[in-house]
């Protein structure tokens, strides 16, 4: 069995476990990084990032807060952008055509565009990276089995305050 059939072996049997899985087409293949259930230190909480393969990836997103990863082992590309601004969909009225909701803004009538990522960096195990706030980041795996992990700490949803638990705010993350 694979690492990676493990890694989906130990999700289908492990129920209660928030996991999500990041899938994203490239270089003919769908490359998956698996991210697993968060543990915590006191307020700080930490999550895997499982990169069973070269070339897998977890793909560009932003939080609404800074936060770090530490590169374990293996060797990951890492590219960080800005969020680009919301603008009004080219293609349609206020999500509408003549054929009905666009299809390019799913009828929200505005996009974002993608954003255009800055140099690239590569880093090894051993690494810490300070990822800002409102900035895309990408992180493309280099080497077999490689292991990062997100640092950050849950939020108050009304005073953005770091608090002990959970809540379950997930506007604090992006």
């Amino acid at each position: 069995m694979s690492y990676y059939d493990e890694v989906l072996a130990h999700i289908a049997e492990t129920p209660g476990l928030s996991y999500t899985k990041l899938i994203r087409k490239i270089i003919g293949k769908e490359a998956i990084a698996v991210t697993g259930p968060e543990g915590n230190f006191g307020n700080v909480y930490i999550r895997p990032m499982v990169f069973p393969e070269q070339g897998h990836l977890v793909s560009g997103h932003s939080h609404n807060f800074d936060h770090v990863t530490f590169i374990s082992r293996g060797s990951l590309l890492v590219r960080i952008a800005d969020v680009p601004d919301i603008e009004d969909c080219a293609f349609c009225e206020a999500g509408q055509t003549p054929q009905g909701a666009c299809t390019v803004c799913r009828g929200k009538g505005e996009i974002r565009p993608k954003p255009v990522y800055g140099p690239e960096q590569v880093l090894d195990g051993g690494h810490f990276l300070l990822i800002k706030a409102q900035k895309y980041h990408e992180f493309t795996c280099l080497s077999d089995n490689a292991l990062a992990f997100c640092v950050y700490s849950h939020r108050d949803p009304e005073t953005g305050e770091v608090v002990d638990r959970p809540n379950n705010w997930m506007a604090a993350y992006g």
